[in-house]
């Protein structure tokens, strides 16, 4: 069964806003990346951190390097979003290893799949992503050290490029007809009550549900994809 999806996207920095941010991808038309094969939807979000200068190219390095590794894998769904994701990781890790420390960067990403009615997540660092189905909202990951005040020790967690080799947090759900996902940057993550994000899922439309995000991110810079 094909997934028909609506999707939109949007990014706020400093008070402007970007409707097409480098951070984000989308990829549905699957056929001239997987050779024939049924690789699902792709969606990307990543949130790099440092200077400004730059940051949008490196985010859109990164998407890319997720969307080409995961749809040239031959194996599993999840083990290609593993192998995507570490790939990303040493490109970043690498960058900062010739780098001057006050230029180095770190960066959250959450990448997800649609097959048919199954939604695949893989997740590095300070991201999020959100799914309303049926009523009810589930964040993944549902415990982070980014977002919950638990030490990233605690967990063995790291963001992309902070480390060579870094944990991928993987999910896995069954989607229903009227299911939204959301995909959203750490900061805005942490600093919003949890009780929002129902309110903001619950909108009509993805045009209402990014309103209804703008509107409660309180003049916060925002990066966000909703499917």
């Amino acid at each position: 069964m094909r997934v028909r999806t609506t999707v939109d996207q949007v990014a706020v920095v400093g008070g402007k806003r970007y409707d097409q941010p480098m951070g984000i991808l989308v990829e549905e038309k699957t056929s001239r990346f997987a050779r024939g094969r049924d690789r699902g939807n792709l969606y990307i979000l990543v949130d790099v951190s440092g200077p400004v200068a730059g940051r949008d190219i490196i985010a859109g390095q990164l998407a890319g390097i997720v969307r080409d590794a995961y749809y040239n894998w031959q194996g599993s769904i999840t083990a290609g979003l593993q192998q995507a994701l570490h790939r990303a990781n040493n490109l970043l890790y690498d960058e900062n290893r010739n780098s001057l420390p006050g230029d180095r960067r770190t960066a959250g990403l959450s990448c997800v799949v649609l097959r048919d009615m199954e939604l695949f997540v893989a997740q590095v660092g300070p991201t999020a992503v959100f799914l309303a189905d049926d009523g009810y909202v589930t964040r993944y990951p549902d415990i982070s050290p980014w977002f919950d005040d638990l030490p990233p020790e605690e967990m063995d967690a790291a963001a992309l490029g902070e480390r060579r080799d870094v944990n991928v947090a993987l999910f896995h759900a069954q989607i229903g007809a009227g299911s939204v996902i959301l995909l959203v940057e750490g900061d805005l993550v942490r600093g919003m009550a949890s009780q929002a994000w129902p309110d903001i899922l619950s909108q009509a439309s993805t045009a209402e549900i990014l309103a209804a995000l703008l509107e409660k991110s309180q003049g916060r810079d925002v990066l966000a994809l909703v499917v």
